[in-house]
């Protein structure tokens, strides 16, 4: 949760202003957000359609709600790919079919795996002239069925342009794809991580004289007509100069390329990303039911919770160890979000990053956005969107900055929060719901709250959900009664109502405080409020927020974990609720 300061004498002071000029979050003014046009942001009106900005494909992995084809082509599984298409979504794809070809199934796609041990390098193959059928060229080779080749990347054939991927191999298995019948190699990288990886289209205006929109330390790796992907130092810099026009993407750890990788879930990956939280067993029909919601509730354990938190908290990342942190602006919180990529991955959900700057650090930060699509993806329904936010901070402060080397394991905040966005994601996985379910997991709260900020001006549309509930520190308890503030600003009061229905409904013994018109402006609800959404936080941290927030104290050891388990019972119920049970 952001920096809280209203227990102090300018407390009152400065919510007046913030509420008078909307500029002010933690006493500061708020930096300005990029998008694709310029360095500022015009906040948009209900009327008026979303600004643009610059995206990447929206790697599909379960059934479609749109389907992209190039002129000339039908929609079929051979001749077609999804994106997510969840109808506020201001995304393009970069994943569409070449015209008139298919892809024969040479073998059987292959399933997600977690990378191989070892050093990785990063390839590029593409087709020769005159040639297609890039993914039946490919799934014949051993080294392919083995699982030992990871797509990052893809382009499909287009004027001028050859299809390609881009794949993470074992460095010492590189050499075995150098001479394929019919397709160019390229070795772009001999020391592969995928968290390094960035891409960007150019502006349309020229770097200022005598500079480059490429700062010298990116390394080039591929560059189109269409995107630069790029290898950046971590963390990605762009600063408040001209630099600071640039729309960067956050490239994604793994994708999905119809025929070549099969849909998710993959169990594999899963319980390599989070240890114990394996997926939950396949539904016996596709229809969540009453009782069997109640079956999933009672597999919310405090033993997993416990454990997801602690890997949370410490942030271990292999060969380099527990980073610590998740703050802002460091390599801790990319490695964090890629983690949370693979994991929501792994279950078969859509995921991308949103990507933006975060003014304050001059840093490039990202949420990760995760869909689980509707049982009839064809209806335009507006989704339940269940956030939290994944950075952490390790200091008290009025700004959210902090010493990038101080610990910030932020159990309370907010990794009990993402826990409770995994393990619901977790159980209510293989359901169908008659509305989306949307998980965001929002990078750069502590400094603002800027990544729902960005998200609520470019990326959703005022009122287009159903349901926001934002779930925010509420680890700390340390009475006998296991209480939660429930608080909303303006547009949650049904939904309010219907959360406490669901307590009583599922007997979940969980003492509930009303909070309205208080100062929740706080945590990421704050902005979804604002754009009319019908949003609610469920949070500890009004009437007694924990002493150890912010601090190097927010460790695993001062988490209450009986009233977590029942706080993330409750989200899970008012989710399936609200997303309609019975499909």
């Amino acid at each position: 949760m952001a920096s809280r300061w209203f227990n102090k004498p300018v407390g009152l002071l400065v919510v007046v202003l913030l509420l008078a000029s909307f500029l002010s979050i933690s006493g500061t003014a708020l930096p300005a957000l990029t998008n694709s046009k310029n360095s500022s942001v015009q906040t948009p009106t209900p009327e008026a359609p979303l600004d643009s900005k610059p995206a990447g494909a929206v790697f599909t992995q379960a059934a479609p709600d749109k389907v992209i084809t190039t002129p000339g082509t039908t929609p079929s599984q051979s001749s077609s790919l999804t994106v997510s298409g969840t109808a506020d979504l201001a995304f393009t794809t970069a994943m569409a079919t070449t015209a008139g070809t298919s892809t024969p199934a040479a073998t059987t796609p292959l399933t997600a795996q977690p990378l191989p041990n070892g050093p990785l390098t990063l390839i590029r193959l593409q087709t020769a002239e005159g040639e297609t059928n890039l993914v039946a060229r490919l799934l014949p080779l051993e080294t392919v069925k083995a699982g030992r080749l990871t797509p990052v990347d893809y382009l499909p054939a287009s004027e001028g342009q050859p299809e390609q991927i881009l794949a993470l191999v074992p460095e010492n298995e590189a050499a075995l794809f150098s001479n394929l019948p019919g397709l160019k190699y390229a070795l772009l990288d001999q020391a592969a991580e995928t968290v390094n990886y960035f891409w960007l289209k150019f502006p349309a205006e020229p770097a200022p004289a005598g500079e480059t929109w490429l700062d010298k330390s990116w390394k080039v790796l591929d560059q189109t007509s269409s995107r630069v992907y790029f290898k950046g130092v971590l963390p990605l810099y762009l600063g408040f100069g001209f630099r600071s026009k640039l729309y960067v993407h956050k490239a994604p750890p793994r994708i999905q390329i119809p025929g070549l990788t099969q849909p998710c879930p993959c169990p594999a990956l899963a319980e390599a990303t989070y240890a114990g939280m394996a997926l939950a067993a396949k539904p016996a029909a596709p229809n969540l039911t009453v009782g069997e919601l109640k079956t999933r509730l009672g597999q919310v354990t405090e033993a997993r919770l416990r454990q997801v938190v602690d890997q949370i908290s410490k942030n271990e990342v292999p060969g380099k160890g527990a980073l610590n942190t998740r703050y802002t602006g460091t390599a801790g919180s990319l490695y964090a979000a890629e983690r949370l990529f693979n994991y929501f991955f792994a279950l078969g959900l859509n995921v991308e990053y949103d990507s933006f700057l975060e003014g304050g650090l001059g840093t490039v930060a990202s949420n990760v956005v995760a869909n689980h699509v509707p049982a009839d993806p064809a209806k335009n329904v507006k989704p339940v969107i269940l956030i939290g936010h994944y950075d952490s901070l390790g200091e008290r402060n009025l700004n959210g900055t902090s010493n990038p080397k101080i610990p910030a394991y932020g159990a309370n905040d907010n990794g009990v929060g993402i826990a409770g966005l995994l393990e619901v994601a977790r159980l209510l996985s293989g359901f169908q719901f008659a509305r989306p379910i949307r998980y965001i997991a929002f990078g750069a709260e502590e400094q603002g709250m800027l990544g729902s900020q960005n998200y609520t001006r470019y990326s959703i549309k005022p009122a287009s959900s159903t349901a926001v509930i934002n779930i925010d520190s509420f680890g700390y308890n340390p009475d006998a009664e296991d209480w939660m503030v429930l608080g909303f600003i303006n547009h949650g009061a049904g939904l309010k109502d219907s959360i406490l229905s669901y307590r009583d409904k599922y007997q979940i013994n969980l003492r509930l405080e009303v909070k309205r018109g208080e100062p929740f402006f706080r945590s990421d609800d704050f902005y979804f409020d604002q754009t009319q959404h019908n949003a609610v936080v469920l949070t500890d941290s009004y009437n007694l927020q924990s002493p150890n927030n912010h601090t190097i104290k927010d460790t695993l050891e001062n988490v209450n974990f009986t009233t977590t388990r029942k706080v993330i019972q409750l989200t899970m119920a008012t989710v399936a609720e609200q997303a309609g049970l019975g499909g």
